[in-house]
């Protein structure tokens, strides 16, 4: 018997109980219903316990360790409750319902015995920090409602309720409002009435939210990651490793995972629930399926999913046998250096707008970091102009943004004017471990430019990259370009959409303009995938929507 199926053995018996236990509180005139239930003390609040079962059986099958504790200790209280009402008390009815009490006896018993024995499977942590916080919460909401309850009680007492309730009377009938301990509290008003029901409401939404506030997923909590940072960059410069993986150490807003005295690992970021990778795993080969294996169930934990962006061919194989889905979200332009400048740059377009810019006397150079204060600050000048166009914003995670610090890291080839006034740049990812292939990060120029300035740079740009002795220049992802021929798991619909939205999304963002500016440099296409685990279509948007929130600065 697999572990994933004694856990849903369980989950399914508790939430058979607390359907149960719903369904005879709704139909009064069921004639063993107190006998049903636990125990007759719980006659009372029992759609509240098979609303709380229902909600704890979902958790339990998500396998959390904060949900066993609860069932476990919910079942022993109930268990002791039921034998001690049911056999150590004079219970009218008692030889009628015998059978029925032995059956209630042995489920309870069963469900006992299964959560002792398959203790070990429940090991899915939640959030403390967020435990804590929902519990200082619900604490100040009980407060509210207890202060609430007792006022209450007691400007209503002779008037509402036909009785004279004082201090304490007041404060047990809030605290016991569903008659465990205290005969019920009649209203002969409407008024009361409104407000015994707001008293339930208030106190029902309490613990609802203490039970949600229980089983929140760990949330990502960054640390210093300077050690493992170093140990990565590494295992970079081990694995001959792209320029593009540059970006798994920079910015510094991901976290690293190792296995087997770091011969592997993986750059990651946790965003709403997914354990997001960025790219393929680095390192040896051989330990990739059981680093992917190992990450998977510490992620499983802490309840994270687990997904990778911007994977490439090399690993489908080995995704699809962990059970992972893939799907195709573009292809990225990968220009061959010598032929762009012997051939491609000798075509009519690029002569043109050489002699364009020539005859306006601009002119391209290369700076070395360090750069000194003048330049930092007018990159950042152009910087902030070119995010004054509506669409654009900064992110990371998969990519650089905007800081002096970062400049200060790369080699910048930038474009000037007649006046000598720098007006674009362009910026030559730091990848110390890629000698052969370039990636540039940040492109951008100052309002009011001449048309194809960002044309005449990267001409420039690449005659530079020429003489530094690369073979290729990675011009980085357009998205849902390749989406046509697209290599996916096993379905299409996915593929559909996104055929839709690059036909006609250009008034949100310029897919097809983006691939035309690329195209003219005559690259080649290589595929880059989304990998996500859970159901084709719902899988592929939580691991979309998370990204987003991750790329967020």
């Amino acid at each position: 018997m697999s572990k994933k199926f004694k856990i849903q053995i369980v989950s399914s018996l508790i939430a058979i109980h607390g359907l149960f236990l719903l369904i005879i509180s709704i139909d009064k005139d069921f004639t063993y219903k107190k006998y049903l239930i636990q125990s007759s003390l719980f006659v009372n609040f029992s759609v509240l316990l098979g609303i709380s079962l229902v909600f704890l059986s979902i958790q339990l099958l998500r396998a959390k360790k904060n949900a066993w504790t609860i069932a476990i200790t919910l079942y022993l209280f109930t268990f002791a409750i039921f034998i001690y009402d049911q056999f150590f008390k004079a219970t009218p009815g008692f030889s009628k319902v015998t059978l029925l009490k032995i059956i209630n006896l042995l489920f309870l018993s069963v469900l006992i015995f299964l959560l002792i024995k398959w203790r070990t499977l429940y090991k899915v942590k939640s959030d403390i920090a967020s435990l804590r916080f929902g519990m200082i919460i619900l604490a100040v909401v009980m407060l509210i409602m207890i202060a609430y309850g007792v006022t209450g009680f007691m400007l209503m007492d002779k008037t509402d309720f036909h009785r004279e309730l004082s201090f304490g009377t007041s404060l047990h009938y809030t605290i016991d409002q569903f008659n465990i301990t205290t005969s019920p509290l009649k209203p002969y008003t409407k008024k009361a009435r409104l407000f015994i029901d707001s008293l339930s409401t208030v106190s029902f939404l309490a613990i609802i939210y203490g039970l949600f506030a229980v089983f929140q997923p760990i949330k990502f909590k960054y640390e210093d990651q300077t050690g493992p940072r170093q140990a990565f960059e590494e295992l970079l410069k081990r694995s001959k490793a792209d320029s593009e993986d540059y970006f798994k150490i920079w910015p510094h807003d991901k976290k690293y995972y190792f296995y087997d005295d770091f011969q592997a690992g993986l750059a990651y970021k946790v965003s709403r629930g997914i354990a997001i990778c960025l790219g393929d795993p680095i390192g040896e080969s051989a330990k990739f399926k059981k680093l992917i294996t190992n990450f998977q169930d510490d992620c499983y934990i802490n309840n994270w999913n687990v997904s990778f962006i911007h994977a490439t061919d090399k690993n489908l194989k080995l995704f699809k046998s962990l059970g992972f889905n893939y799907q195709l979200i573009g292809q990225e332009a990968v220009v061959d250096i010598d032929t762009f400048v012997n051939t491609t740059s000798q075509n009519k377009y690029f002569r043109n707008i050489n002699n364009k810019f020539t005859k306006q006397s601009y002119s391209s150079e290369i700076l070395l970091p360090p750069h000194n204060k003048a330049i930092l600050d007018r990159l950042q000048e152009i910087s902030d102009q070119w995010l004054l166009v509506p669409g654009r914003t900064e992110r990371g995670f998969a990519m650089g943004y905007f800081s002096k610090e970062y400049m200060d890291l790369c080699e910048v080839v930038v474009v000037r004017d007649a006046a000598s006034t720098i007006q674009a740049f362009i910026n030559l990812i730091p990848a110390s471990f890629d000698k052969k292939e370039a990636t540039y990060d940040l492109l951008r120029h100052s309002k009011n430019q001449i048309g194809n300035i960002n044309d005449y740079l990267l001409i420039n740009f690449i005659n530079f990259l020429k003489t530094k002795g690369y073979e290729s220049l990675n011009m980085g992802l357009s998205p849902l370009v390749g989406i046509d021929e697209a290599k996916t798991s096993d379905f299409s619909l996915i593929t559909s959409l996104l055929k839709v939205v690059y036909a006609n999304g250009n008034r949100f963002y310029s897919f097809q303009g983006l691939f035309r500016f690329k195209s003219k440099f005559e690259p080649k296409w290589r595929n880059r995938y989304v990998v996500y685990r859970g159901s084709s279509f719902s899988g592929f948007v939580k691991t979309m929507n998370s990204l987003v929130k991750a790329m967020r600065i």
